[in-house]
């Protein structure tokens, strides 16, 4: 959808495809039981359409469907049985390609509130009743149905040979799309330029040292997993083609690139060249997608802010570039 830049006409197909669904009633025999290979195909896509609305949906605007009303699909087993079965699904487990649409909708929750951080909406993130805590409770939800089988430490994709990983990629890509989701919504929501961006809407917004330290923490180890999958992705030679996984990769570049400044000297070396491997990655994508084109851009630009210049201009110019490659999530 978003593989030649034109968002505006992609979502004029998706909101057609959705009317078309709607008009030949697809959406209300998901739990019948005659003809199952076609039940199973129109599961398929329906939720594949679902899932494109979850990564690209307008974020503004009375006629769009905010992600709470999906919840009851997601965090609870009870609705398992509308979701498409494939070789991995049991009676426990609904397969590895629906538990990548379940995050794929927790993301949605996190352009959501990337989007409200940037509209003066923004609840502060400590708070119970934030769209912060509840993400992060719905991701908690969500990974408790996630079978064992399925979780990184199982599955040992590091393991794997590239013949093996080619022969499965109905169960690879899906699992790779699950991981880098996972990573990159815990990024999103905890990055520190998401809530220097919130401050300059709320001049009131007073944000605890704790919580500045933890998200610190939390948004280096999520981005430097990222740039580990895309090293067992190009060891084991996986093509992908998804231009999310450069999206994610532009995002984790965007802390590598705040981490270069630290004070810690291995820090800012390994910093360094972290950001150079994500913008790598996202510039093997760029052959093929003008969105993620755009994104090498901006990394580009933010990369040629030169370290000489003195630290307060070189903040003001890092956030400047930065803010608008976090805008791209909205």
């Amino acid at each position: 959808m978003s593989i030649d830049g034109d968002l505006r006409q992609g979502q004029f197909y998706l909101g057609f495809a959705f009317q078309l669904c709607q008009s030949t009633r697809i959406d209300r025999n998901l739990t019948k039981t005659t003809d199952e290979t076609t039940n199973q195909r129109e599961k398929r896509l329906l939720w594949s359409l679902q899932t494109l609305e979850q990564f690209y949906r307008e974020q503004e605007g009375i006629l769009g469907t905010a992600p709470e009303f999906w919840r009851s699909y997601y965090v609870t087993n009870d609705a398992n049985q509308v979701f498409p079965l494939d070789n991995t699904s049991s009676p426990q487990d609904i397969g590895i390609w629906s538990f990548a649409i379940h995050f794929g909708w927790v993301w949605s929750r996190a352009r959501e509130y990337t989007f409200q951080c940037s509209h003066k909406q923004l609840v502060e993130p400590w708070r119970l009743d934030s769209v912060y805590a509840k993400i992060l409770a719905d991701m908690m939800e969500i990974e408790n149905k996630v079978p064992w089988c399925h979780r990184y430490d199982c599955a040992k994709i590091y393991e794997r040979h590239h013949e093996e990983i080619q022969l499965n990629r109905f169960y690879w890509i899906p699992w790779l799309k699950l991981q880098f989701t996972w990573h990159a919504i815990l990024i999103v929501i905890n990055h520190p330029f998401l809530y220097i961006t919130a401050s300059q809407h709320h001049p009131n917004l007073s944000i605890p040292n704790t919580f500045w330290r933890k998200s610190s923490e939390i948004v280096l180890l999520h981005a430097t997993w990222i740039v580990r999958m895309i090293d067992i992705v190009i060891e084991k030679q996986v093509h992908l083609t998804d231009p999310f996984f450069g999206h994610a990769a532009a995002i984790a570049a965007t802390v590598h690139l705040y981490f270069s400044c630290a004070s810690d000297s291995r820090l800012q070396r390994k910093s360094k060249m972290d950001f150079e491997k994500c913008k790598a990655w996202l510039s093997s994508f760029a052959d093929f997608s003008t969105a993620c084109e755009t994104l090498v851009c901006r990394g580009c630009h933010c990369l040629d802010i030169s370290f000489p210049l003195t630290s307060s201009i070189r903040y003001t110019r890092w956030k400047k570039c930065i803010k608008s490659l976090l805008a791209s999530n909205a």
